[in-house]
């Protein structure tokens, strides 16, 4: 298997998200040129490793056809979006989704600016289509949990767990959960989808106070996310259609 943190340039990926993780919250086009807005190191990072592509519509998606499609916290997507994006998935297309229900994510922006990440996941209606639904505990208060899939662990600041909705999967749609919820993969049609109960793990800031354990939050961060994507690229590349692996079996058998 392909190893994470090497260069793959080739790998073509569009990526949708109400986060500010491209030039910030002050992506201005004069503060660009200043220089006081600045991706963030994850962006920067998949800049570095991947061809990405950001996008604010899938509605060419049938034509562009890159090989992975990444939906990080997407903003309110129009009904026309979500059906391109499962017409594209069932014809063999890959898609990650990171949909937090609970986002913890630092905004100097007032609370009703269109600017702002999204704070809880607005993609329900296509987990629905899928047969999943995704939740979080009532009373739950944000602190860093550590969530762990394949020997990964990462630190997130709320744990939204996925699971099946009994008999709403749409045609061709299979899919498996992992014991913590914190994962889900599933079949659709002839392409995969990966989604991932969470999505500020990837906030990571330029903070100099704690740049310690920011490297530690950004190697996480991305060998979670090569893992994801060398994964759906690989099995894509073999066509087995098999994407099992020992931490991850259906719900019924989890804890």
């Amino acid at each position: 298997m392909t190893q994470p943190n090497a260069t793959h340039k080739d790998l073509q990926i569009q990526l949708m998200t109400s986060l500010p993780i491209i030039w910030g919250e002050n992506g201005s086009l004069e503060a660009i040129l200043s220089g006081a807005a600045k991706p963030s190191p994850i962006y920067s990072y998949w800049k570095s490793h991947y061809q990405v592509e950001p996008v604010d519509s899938l509605q060419d998606l049938l034509i562009s056809d890159p090989d992975i499609v990444l939906l990080a916290q997407p903003p309110a997507m129009d009904p026309a979006d979500i059906a391109d994006l499962d017409r594209w998935v069932r014809q063999g297309g890959d898609v990650i989704i990171l949909a937090d229900p609970l986002l913890v994510w630092p905004s100097e922006l007032p609370m009703g600016d269109v600017r702002r990440p999204l704070s809880s996941s607005l993609i329900g209606p296509l987990l629905n289509h899928w047969g999943l639904e995704l939740t979080v505990a009532d009373d739950q208060i944000p602190e860093p949990v550590d969530m762990e899939w394949e020997g990964i662990y990462i630190s997130v600041q709320t744990a939204g767990a996925f699971a099946l909705i009994a008999d709403r999967a749409g045609e061709n749609v299979q899919c498996r959960i992992n014991a913590t919820g914190f994962v889900a993969q599933c079949r659709v049609g002839k392409g995969r989808a990966i989604l991932v109960s969470d999505a500020d793990f990837i906030n990571i800031s330029h903070s100099e106070a704690e740049e310690d354990r920011e490297a530690d939050q950004l190697a996480s961060a991305t060998l979670f996310m090569d893992r994801l994507i060398l994964g759906l690229h690989h099995q894509s590349r073999r066509k087995n259609g098999d994407f099992s692996s020992s931490s991850d079996k259906p719900e019924e058998e989890g804890d």
